[in-house]
């Protein structure tokens, strides 16, 4: 459950601290933060789902690249993204 007025997150990458972190916005959008929790992109569910599968990267403010399929490592397990995408 989330505070009132806040939007539901999960950190994507985290490696010492959140680095890229997904909020929903909708019942089928997203925004991404970067670590500065600069908004760096809004997403659709299937926008998301392609962005978590690799199919493209984003742009932090800070100019980085970020492909998720190559730091999946530093991310939530995929039963919580599941759970996530179906606002559980």
């Amino acid at each position: 459950m989330t505070k009132k007025g806040r939007l539901q997150k999960l950190e994507l990458i985290n490696s010492e601290g959140p680095i890229l972190v997904a909020h929903r916005a909708g019942t089928d959008s997203f925004i991404l933060t970067d670590e500065w929790k600069n908004p760096i992109i809004a997403l659709s569910a299937e926008q998301f789902e392609n962005f978590i599968v690799g199919e493209f990267s984003v742009i932090d403010s800070d100019g980085r690249s970020w492909n998720y399929s190559k730091y999946t490592e530093f991310g939530p397990s995929f039963n919580q993204i599941r759970k996530f995408l179906k606002g559980e």
